[in-house]
């Protein structure tokens, strides 16, 4: 059970991350670093990378 509900909290985080990349085109450092803070973070759960 509790691995199911990280998974969910992942798509949720990743839904968050999408929203913020249309608005942050612009940024571009700024969107690369969310996108390495999120990698780290998959690596920390252990689960795939899913683009």
């Amino acid at each position: 059970q509790q691995q199911q509900q990280q998974q969910q909290q992942q798509q949720q985080q990743q839904q968050q991350q999408q929203q913020q990349q249309q608005q942050q085109q612009q940024q571009h450092q700024h969107h690369r670093q969310q996108h390495h803070q999120h990698l780290i973070m998959m690596r920390h759960f252990g689960l795939p990378l899913i683009t």
